[in-house]
């Protein structure tokens, strides 16, 4: 576990983050549910941080789901935030709104809308050349 040995050891290993956009693909269109679930289990065992995201309104194991600690649920998939919150509160939601789900805290959130000048600006973005 990385956390485990930046604890003991002086030279510290930094932390990974991997992002995998578009899981529907890898779970129904490639047949790779499986090898998902033990990536995302062992690195949760390592401490590796793993972001995953639906592209798409799709339906998600909740074995996998159970395996993920921290949720950011959207309006845009009913399917999943379903699972975790009341329909009747999804339906409030307007498009820059959502839900974020740590263990058994779920907190209503605003997603900040920036314009690409402010990504360049903060130093998110280069500017087109």
């Amino acid at each position: 576990n990385v956390d485990e040995y930046n604890m003991f050891y002086k030279q510290k290993i930094l932390k990974k983050y991997y992002f995998i956009y578009g899981i529907e693909d890898i779970i129904y269109k490639q047949g790779y549910f499986d090898k998902l679930l033990y990536i995302v289990q062992t690195g949760k065992i390592a401490g590796i941080n793993m972001i995953l995201t639906l592209s798409e309104n799709a339906s998600v194991s909740s074995v996998l789901l159970n395996s993920i600690d921290i949720k950011l649920m959207l309006r845009n998939n009913f399917d999943v935030s379903s699972k975790y919150i009341d329909l009747s509160y999804l339906e409030l939601l307007s498009d820059v709104e959502g839900f974020y789900k740590d263990k058994d805290l779920i907190i209503r959130i605003s997603l900040l809308m920036m314009k690409e000048e402010e990504f360049i600006k903060h130093n998110l973005l280069k500017e087109k050349t």
